[in-house]
């Protein structure tokens, strides 16, 4: 019987030894922070030496949010699974229950993770621009779900709608821990993405046109010159007004003489 491929068996002992180290992180950071504690405590704490750990991780900023891409990649992953015919939108919100539910089920962990982010300018730097390569995974499973579908470099439709619901979430995040983790992800997500249900044009019509603009629409004026026309009539009709009653008090005098 042939052997079995080691390199599976390899790959996931290596994953495991990663989730260890970076749940010994989380620890060490929520009792001593992000920047007071250096590679070799948490290579300490792991049991292993300094070059060990940089066999797993290239750096300290690496251990926080080096699963960043590949979270990227299942969410992208959610989304193209998302029935074909559904629009982007709600697609979207679907696919996003993937991160959403890991925040419900370990809360304190994401505490840990968002605070961290919150007190370092640099992790969070770090962090937008891993957000904005999901953005990237997500666009492609999103041009098809639009009516027509987005075709070409010069529609914007599928960048919007994809930066827009990391927006929500990253918006979410920050509700979540201002409120002290008591609340539930879903259902902040569910709110903040009903504020930005994508309009219809046909819910906002423009003002009627007047049957001369109908007939010509070159005739339509702009606001500010049609006010001047407007105060340039009244002008007039007082000047027309003051012109008649000299007239009439020229008269009365000559008829008094």
């Amino acid at each position: 019987m042939a052997a079995s491929d080691p390199t599976p068996l390899r790959e996931r002992t290596r994953q495991l030894v990663r989730a260890e180290l970076m749940g010994l992180a989380m620890a060490l950071f929520a009792r001593q922070g992000y920047e007071a504690t250096t590679i070799d405590e948490l290579a300490q704490a792991a049991g292993m030496s300094k070059r060990t750990f940089f066999r797993y991780f290239e750096s300290k900023e690496e251990l926080v949010l080096g699963n960043q891409e590949s979270i990227g990649g299942e969410l992208a992953a959610a989304l193209a699974a998302r029935p074909a015919s559904e629009p982007a939108w709600p697609a979207l919100r679907r696919a996003f229950d993937l991160v959403l539910d890991r925040m419900d089920a370990s809360p304190d962990r994401a505490a840990v993770l968002l605070r961290m982010l919150n007190e370092t300018p640099g992790l969070m730097a770090s962090q937008l621009a891993r957000r904005s390569r999901w953005r990237d995974l997500l666009v492609p499973h999103l041009l098809d779900r639009f009516d027509p579908p987005v075709r070409g470099e010069h529609d914007p439709r599928a960048f919007a709608a994809a930066g827009a619901a990391l927006a929500c979430y990253e918006a979410v995040q920050g509700t979540w821990l201002a409120a002290g983790g008591t609340l539930r992800v879903s259902a902040l997500m569910d709110s903040a993405m009903s504020a930005l249900v994508p309009v219809d044009p046909g819910a906002c019509p423009s003002p009627p046109a007047t049957s001369a603009q109908a007939e010509d629409p070159a005739q339509a004026e702009d606001p500010s010159q049609a006010a001047g026309a407007a105060g340039a009539e009244s002008v007039d009709r007082a000047e027309g007004a003051g012109q008649a009653d000299g007239d009439a008090e020229q008269a009365e005098g000559t008829s008094a003489a």
